[in-house]
């Protein structure tokens, strides 16, 4: 049944993906870590929006957001490393629930407003490149 995965295993390229993305994942963590563990909010959502209220009361706990810091930075840590890749992903997977699930309850099941919105007739819509240049265009 999974021997597609195995044999996927032995391509050097699925390989380097695999370990680019722990990287990728876990330079992310480790980033958005040192925010968290100075104390520093990470947001500036007002608190009128119930996900900024929520950052907020986790910022206002104290401890528990310097958990999340040293739980990020730990998890992300662990999965840059090809020993202990695996437990590093464990680790990985509650912290990412805990920003998944009040995601969704509150509210955020898409894109900010406006992106995901077809443009309307005779708007100058300026889409970003490769190279995060601008191009007008009319529509």
């Amino acid at each position: 049944m999974l021997d597609w995965f195995y044999a996927l295993r032995r391509f050097r390229f699925f390989k380097l993906v695999v370990i680019y993305l722990r990287y990728l994942i876990g330079f992310a963590f480790v980033f958005a870590s040192f925010i968290k563990i100075q104390g520093e909010r990470f947001t500036t959502l007002p608190t009128t929006e119930p996900v900024g209220y929520f950052f907020e009361a986790m910022y206002q706990t104290g401890f528990y957001w310097n958990f999340l810091g040293w739980s990020q930075f730990i998890a992300g840590t662990l999965l840059m490393t090809q020993r202990f890749a695996t437990v590093g992903a464990m680790a990985f997977f509650p912290i990412i629930l805990n920003v998944f699930i009040p995601n969704y309850a509150l509210g955020m099941h898409s894109l900010p407003r406006g992106v995901d919105d077809p443009p309307e007739a005779d708007v100058k819509v300026k889409p970003r490149d490769a190279f995060g240049q601008s191009q007008t265009f009319i529509v």
